[in-house]
């Protein structure tokens, strides 16, 4: 603490050589006249601490726009009356009358004011600029063009909820902006930088990210600023790693060498788990125990690492069980229990992983890993800002029950879907939240009542969360929590209901308390499949829910009369059992009765498709054709649910896993041109999309997107180059998109790097150049149906394209076949292959001298 008599010039002066202290003894001497000015405006204490709070925050970013240093007391005073003007005018509709009669008196405003006034809008602006786009686009709406909430509902077609929470959300983060949330007066500047940490941190309840870059630029900034300590140290590795995840092309070894090293020197627990995973996974399969249990353990002992050391005995429990090691295993689950206590996750995890593993050995869900999966989860719920949301859930499965629907078990999460919460403040029964990812969550008006095993649930609420092509229908009974749920999956559904309940406690539609526990069971034919899954909240408090989860699906038969069963024995079961994952088995059964019993139009092109995708893997692999007469080694067959135009994008739906299938195997070089017959989805993984409009008002551009885990930066031009001619025929007006896909690491490296993609008017795109393989590029070789614009789709159409110039008995091709499914939804079929004709290969070889 600095001495009283130690001037405010002085002061000045030594904050902005770095000293904080100095600050904290400007703000100590000055803050009660600060209040005192803002409070005579705003007549509000809380108003005035906010604008207070506020107007020390400014001045100290502007510090060194201060010219007389010696007069920081009035100078950081009319920042805080400026503060509190704005905040009148800002909140003027949500104020009593007696606050809103304010109007500043421009006689009354100096010169040095307007200064002041000029860089708050500026900030206030920037503010904004760093907001979501719809949730800004509400805020310049709402305040500056006075715009009611029903006009502006009305003007960006968005219902009337959306608008209220947007406008909400806007004006939380416009406050936290330039100060963190709940602030004390003595807060040091440290804790207000850690705060902001925190709210960095919460970036990971965002589906899209956009704003992240700056939001993270600031804080890193204000983290490597502040004085070295283990606070510093552990700031810096949160940071670190948020920009780590959701930076494009941030994932390098001298990074992550940065944060292993501030999360050691920081303690750093949450940070060091993720380091430690990422290490474990980087090592091969076969020296794994050795690494996690010679290294790994002794290292975060060595360093006192207590939630990092119960996270890796956890891993290793799970490494142990796949390895047949069950002693191991469950003596590793046991001291994962020993050392973590019951509120972390991962104690909740060890549980149900622990439980499952042990129902397993015992012959439970039977022997053929192919007839069922189960879940080893735990979940966690944290309450922020009053509203509970969920936070995250590590775990595992095993099993390899294939062609089922992916989501339906996870019940609880299903209910958080839409933007991580299963309420929004401010959104009235009846009313629809949207995310901003376009997810959406209504409670609807009417009451039901539901039957269950468990009993009859009367006046259960009803909320429903819809994503793209997804749909979770879930019934809440008061005090007992979810009750029903439905998953509706691309035309497919499930349900589940509950058969039994224990609750000890807690109230509301999701009632949180220690000990509570739900049992849920799979409706449907009990012939054919089972599930059954149980949540148990192992801990609850005021800050975080746990649950432990364990939930196991069954196939006990396929039904040889429903063709969807038999696609799905077909994908399910092509693929012989773990142990021989490099072989296949004959299903050609299943494709027989799939053809004899598709009835609808498209089920029919289902599969044709499907069979002559899995034909030509079967014919390709010794194991199902001993005289084999071709090598196959990249071949495809892909359902994309759906496809459609949104705000001018041709937005390519995703790949359907429950009935997609494929084969790889390695390729020999002269085939490597096949890797890029995947036209389609290529260029949807670097833009989002087939087709934008503003591809035409622009020539260049870069984008920035998450995929398959990477993250990606893709610069790329756009340039017309008339007239292209393809075995398909001579196009016209034609456009080239040329892209280098940046960032990709691993086995997907292929799908990155330089590619050219040309598209032609009224038929869409009729070349793939990869400028790897230039010499193969994909050319349109057939097509039927056209339409308008440069990537029309339409039910009928097909598209072929096929590499050139491949030798040695090289093919490689892609045909892409566009269908309404039987909810009237148009989506793509694909049929890829690559394969090596072998009569072909041996006719290419050099012959042996006699």
């Amino acid at each position: 603490m600095y001495k009283s008599d130690q001037t405010d010039k002085t002061l000045v002066e030594l904050t902005l050589l770095g000293d904080t202290k100095a600050y904290e003894t400007l703000v100590r001497r000055h803050q009660a006249k600060v209040l005192s000015r803002a409070k005579w405006f705003t007549k509000s204490n809380f108003m005035a601490e906010d604008a207070a709070q506020d107007a020390f925050v400014t001045a100290w970013l502007k510090l060194d726009c201060l010219k007389d240093r010696d007069k920081y007391g009035a100078w950081v005073c009319r920042i805080a009356e400026n503060c509190a003007k704005e905040m009148l005018v800002r909140f003027r509709e949500y104020l009593p009358l007696e606050y809103a009669d304010y109007e500043p008196s421009p006689s009354a405003v100096s010169v040095e004011d307007e200064v002041i006034s000029s860089m708050e809008k500026d900030l206030l602006h920037e503010q904004i600029d760093r907001l979501p786009e719809k949730i800004g686009q509400v805020i310049r709406l709402h305040y500056f063009e006075g715009l009611s909430i029903a006009d502006i509902a009305v003007r960006m077609q968005t219902p009337v909820g959306t608008v209220k929470w947007q406008l909400h959300e806007g004006r939380t983060k416009m406050r936290k902006e330039l100060s963190s949330m709940n602030e004390r007066e003595n807060d040091t500047l440290v804790e207000k930088v850690m705060k902001k940490v925190e709210e960095l941190k919460l970036w990971r309840l965002k589906e899209k990210k956009d704003g992240f870059a700056e939001a993270y630029k600031d804080v890193l900034a204000a983290v490597e600023s502040l004085p070295e300590s283990e606070k510093k140290q552990s700031a810096l590795a949160d940071t670190l790693l948020c920009g780590w995840w959701w930076l494009p092309g941030a994932q390098n070894d001298e990074l992550f060498a940065r944060i292993k090293q501030a999360a050691i020197e920081g303690k750093n627990e949450d940070v060091m788990s993720a380091v430690a995973f990422r290490e474990d996974e980087k090592v091969p399969w076969s020296e794994r125990i050795a690494f996690m249990r010679d290294k790994q353990i002794p290292f975060l002992k060595e360093h006192g690492f207590t939630k990092a050391l119960g996270q890796e005995w956890f891993w290793l429990a799970r490494t142990y069980y796949f390895e047949g090691k069950r002693d191991e295993g469950l003596a590793a689950f046991d001291k994962v229990l020993e050392i973590l206590k019951p509120s972390d996750v991962y104690y909740a995890n060890a549980l149900s992983a622990k439980k499952l593993e042990e129902l397993r050995l015992e012959g439970a869900f039977g022997k053929n890993e192919k007839k069922y999966k189960f879940d080893a989860a735990a979940e966690e719920y944290r309450f922020l800002d009053g509203e509970l949301r969920f936070w995250s859930s590590p775990g595992y499965n095993r099993g390899h029950l294939y062609g089922e629907m992916l989501h339906s078990q996870d019940i609880f999460y299903n209910a958080f879907r839409c933007d991580r919460r299963f309420m929004a403040k401010g959104v009235k029964v009846g009313e629809t939240f949207t995310a901003d990812d376009g997810d959406t969550l209504t409670f609807l008006p009417k009451r039901e009542t539901v039957e269950t095993p468990a009993g009859r649930f009367e006046d259960c609420r009803i909320s429903v969360v819809a994503e793209k092509g997804i749909r979770f229908t879930t019934w809440f009974k008061e005090g007992i929590g979810i009750v029903k749920q439905m998953a509706e999956e691309y035309g497919q559904s499930e349900t589940h209901w509950l058969t039994a309940c224990h609750i000890e406690g807690g109230s509301g539609l999701l009632p949180c308390h220690k000990g509570n526990r739900w049992t849920y069971a799979l409706c449907g034919n009990p012939e054919t499949h089972r599930g059954e899954g149980e949540y148990v909240m192992t801990y609850a408090d005021s800050e975080r829910v746990i649950l432990s989860v364990s939930y196991c699906k069954q196939r006990l038969r396929y039904d040889e009369n429903n063709w969807l069963d038999m696609i799905k024995q077909m994908r399910s079961e092509y693929v012989a059992l773990p142990e021989e994952d490099d072989k296949l088995s004959d299903v050609s059964f299943a494709m027989t009765r799939a053809k004899a019993l598709a009835k609808t139009p498209y089920q029919k092109l289902h599969t044709e498709v499907a069979c002559d995708v899995m034909e030509r893997i079967m014919a390709g692999a010794e194991e199902t054709t001993p005289n084999r007469k071709i090598n196959g080694y990249w071949n495809f067959f892909s359902v994309h649910d759906p496809i459609a135009m949104s705000n001018g994008r041709l937005e390519y739906g995703d790949r359907n896993q429950r009935l997609s299938f494929e084969w790889k195997k390695k390729i020999p070089a002269a085939g490597w041109a096949a890797l890029y017959n995947d036209i389609y989805g290529i260029l949807a993984d670097h833009f989002g999309c087939l087709w934008s409009d503003e591809w035409l008002k622009t020539t260049e551009g870069c984008v920035c997107r998450d995929c398959y885990g990477q993250k990606l930066t893709t610069p790329f031009t756009i340039q017309r180059i008339g007239s292209v001619t393809t075995p398909a025929g001579t196009f016209d007006d034609c456009i080239e998109l040329s892209f280098n896909g940046k960032y990709w690491t691993g086995g997907l490296r292929y799908r990155g790097g330089y590619k050219d993609y040309t598209f032609a008017p009224g038929v869409g795109i009729i070349r793939l150049v990869s400028r790897y393989k230039k010499e193969n590029p994909y050319l349109l070789t057939a097509y039927k149906g056209t339409g308008e614009g440069y990537m029309p789709v339409a039910d009928g159409m097909m598209r072929r394209f096929e590499a050139q110039n491949m030798t040695e008995g090289h093919t490689a091709f892609a045909e892409y076949r566009f269908v309404k499914n039987d909810n009237g939804e148009l989506v793509v079929l694909e049929n890829r292959a690559g394969y090596q004709n072998l009569e072909e290969k041996n006719a290419s070889e050099p012959k042996a001298e006699a």
